[in-house]
């Protein structure tokens, strides 16, 4: 089996880079090859303060710019082809990494997507993933008030029924349109 490599658009996100780095250095640890993007004396800088210097399966692609959430995404597609989401999307155009993977901007994100490596023929739209938390009723009965579990839109208690799964990834994918619609 062969090993995937992600491209990380570590600039996007609301705790970024600190947070996307973190992740980053977890993941790596655990061998999955991590490409992160974003300005590169930022990310080597943040990966050194959490101890990640030493992960052989962590690299650093350069990526100047970076896409606010509140920019354009067609703007910021136009104008910034050094960003971290376009550079990550480029790595899996080029064949470089295998996966893409961003916390920021949506609509930047889908339209790097779509420019640097396309969809597959017949698909007519682009997945877009969500969290969708699996648990059983006990821990979401006793979860503690504002806690994810307690606060989480879409969160399945187990034993559950086929029909239960399918109709929240239906509400997940109508929520992820109406975000995508919003920005």
């Amino acid at each position: 089996m062969s090993t995937i490599t992600v491209a990380v658009d570590a600039m996007g996100g609301d705790q970024a880079p600190g947070a996307v780095v973190a992740g980053a250095i977890q993941a790596a640890r655990r061998g999955i090859p991590i490409k992160l993007t974003g300005p590169s004396a930022i990310l080597l800088a943040s990966i050194e303060e959490q101890g990640g210097a030493d992960v052989l399966d962590l690299t650093v692609v350069d990526a100047p710019e970076t896409v606010s959430m509140d920019e354009s995404p067609l703007t910021a597609h136009r104008r910034k082809r050094g960003s971290s989401v376009r550079v990550a999307a480029a790595l899996v155009g080029s064949g470089q990494a295998q996966a893409l993977f961003s916390a920021g901007h949506t609509g930047a994100t889908y339209l790097a997507a779509r420019a640097e490596f396309g969809v597959i023929s017949g698909v007519e739209r682009p997945a877009l993933a969500a969290r969708v938390i699996l648990t059983t009723g006990d821990a979401v009965d006793n979860a503690a008030p504002g806690s994810v579990l307690a606060s989480h839109p879409f969160v399945l208690q187990k034993p559950f029924e086929l029909v239960t799964l399918k109709t929240m990834v239906e509400q997940v994918r109508v929520a992820a349109l109406r975000d995508m619609v919003a920005t």
